[in-house]
């Protein structure tokens, strides 16, 4: 989904839902978690936070380890 995008890190998880596709990565060299949420029409965003902020997303993700 993301080819054209320059995200690094490994994919923990990709979130189907009705109205939009999230995938989530962690790049461990920066230890940074991105976000990347497409919807409809080809409209994507890139978030970035620290994995410090990982714990709160935790639950959104619905990750159990």
């Amino acid at each position: 989904m993301i080819a054209e995008r320059q995200i690094t890190g490994a994919l923990i998880k990709t979130i189907h839902q009705p109205g939009s596709i999230t995938e989530v990565y962690f790049d461990n060299a920066t230890s940074t978690v991105h976000e990347v949420k497409c919807l409809r029409n080809n409209r994507c965003k890139t978030y970035s936070f620290p994995l410090s902020q990982f714990p709160e997303k935790r639950n959104e993700y619905q990750l159990t380890h």
